[in-house]
């Protein structure tokens, strides 16, 4: 073989080279994807002015997709109708096709509901947080959204999570739920995000559910950065739960205060911890007064209708006088911050706190600082007419 031919031949083995390069770096780029994550649940919300493009920008920061330009290229082809708005709950990691199919499916899903929703009889509610399950139920039967009946079988049963596929369920505890002296009252109890929600009346348990915990799922578990395990998530829910219960001005909460909120709920969540690692009880009244509808009796202050810790319905596996460490399970269903707060307590080296009958929460190391925070509450409640 000639020098000529030799060169012919290499010149002509590097186009093909670089030709084959170019071609599977475009197949890459046009259909490929990051593949890096696992199977999970990603969440956009389409709100006035959003648009598709502004789902690219997302989703390529994400690193959901692997380039904007060319999804947006392949979304004209796919001929998206306009984005309805709310959430869009997307499972990944997927194709720009398939998220593009998962998109238009949902936009198509929401047109339908917006249809229904023009043709039949639907209900605002708002439920605030720090309800528990049975709170809430007694709401939605009263809106005529569905049976409070329904919906407690609904809840008591574990196998219903199997109708849902969030990875944030926690896992059954193996008893018979509802006997409070053996086990947790309900199954879902913590994971029903407090919001205001548009429900049509008369809806089955399960779509009730599901709207709830798709708005859990978009509100709580998409913006965790780090997603803990179902049972270390279930201690946090548990915990947080309690947070809702312990914290907070009678008042309400407001821009002024919720820094102090904040500090407040990671206090109380590093002191309770601190507990359960010194194998010293919570004595948490919510915690007992869970499942009976009635407040605990209180030493700085009076209480109507309330139950002493002697009384037989605070025999429960949720009163943590009774029981070690975390209560069996959530006793409200928490907001973000109680929840964020669960997820990051404080380190201190607070054992006690005690709260006046504003809210504001004392704590203290030790028993004698216990005490002078008892004695100084006292106070503040007798100088407030209580």
């Amino acid at each position: 073989m000639s020098t000529f031919e030799k060169l012919k031949l290499f010149f002509a083995l590097i186009i093909f080279i670089l030709v084959g390069g170019a071609l599977f770096f475009a197949y890459n780029l046009w259909f490929g994807f990051p593949s890096n994550t696992t199977v999970q649940r990603y969440s956009l919300t389409a709100d006035k002015g959003t648009t598709l493009s502004t789902f690219a920008e997302a989703l390529e920061k994400d690193k959901i997709i692997s380039n904007k330009n060319i999804f947006l290229l392949k979304s004209k082809f796919a001929k998206i109708d306009a984005l309805q708005l709310g959430e869009y709950s997307l499972k990944v990691p997927a194709s720009a096709d398939d998220i593009l199919t998962q998109i238009d499916a949902i936009s198509a899903k929401k047109v339908d509901e917006i249809k229904l929703l023009a043709s039949k009889p639907s209900s605002t509610v708002t439920l605030k947080e720090g309800l528990t399950l049975d709170e809430m139920f007694d709401i939605l039967e009263k809106k005529e959204i569905s049976k409070k009946s329904d919906l407690q079988l609904f809840a008591s049963d574990p196998a219903n999570a199997k109708k849902f596929d969030f990875a944030f369920l926690p896992n059954s505890l193996g008893c018979d739920y509802g006997d409070l002296n053996i086990c947790a009252k309900y199954y879902f109890e913590g994971y029903l995000y407090p919001d205001t929600y548009i429900f049509f009346k008369n809806s089955q348990p399960e779509d009730v559910f599901a709207k709830m915990l798709n708005n859990f799922d978009s509100k709580v578990w998409q913006k965790l950065a780090t997603k803990p395990n179902k049972d270390d998530f279930y201690k946090a829910m548990t915990l947080a739960s309690v947070l809702e219960k312990e914290s907070g001005r009678t008042k309400g909460a407001t821009t002024a205060n919720k820094g102090e909120l904040q500090l407040e709920r990671g206090d109380i969540a590093g002191a309770l911890i601190n507990r359960t690692n010194q194998g010293i009880k919570w004595q948490s009244d919510v915690t007992a007064s869970y499942g009976h509808g009635y407040d605990i009796c209180q030493q700085t202050f009076q209480v109507k209708n309330c139950k002493y810790l002697d009384d037989p319905l605070t025999s429960t596996k949720y009163n943590t006088y009774l029981v070690k460490g975390y209560p069996i399970g959530p006793i409200s269903n928490p907001d973000f911050d109680n929840i964020s707060a669960a997820l990051n307590p404080t380190k201190n080296n607070y054992i006690y706190f005690v709260a006046d009958v504003t809210g504001k929460v004392y704590f203290a190391q030790d028993d004698q600082g216990h005490v002078q925070n008892i004695e100084k509450v006292k106070q503040i409640n007798r100088d407030l007419g209580y």
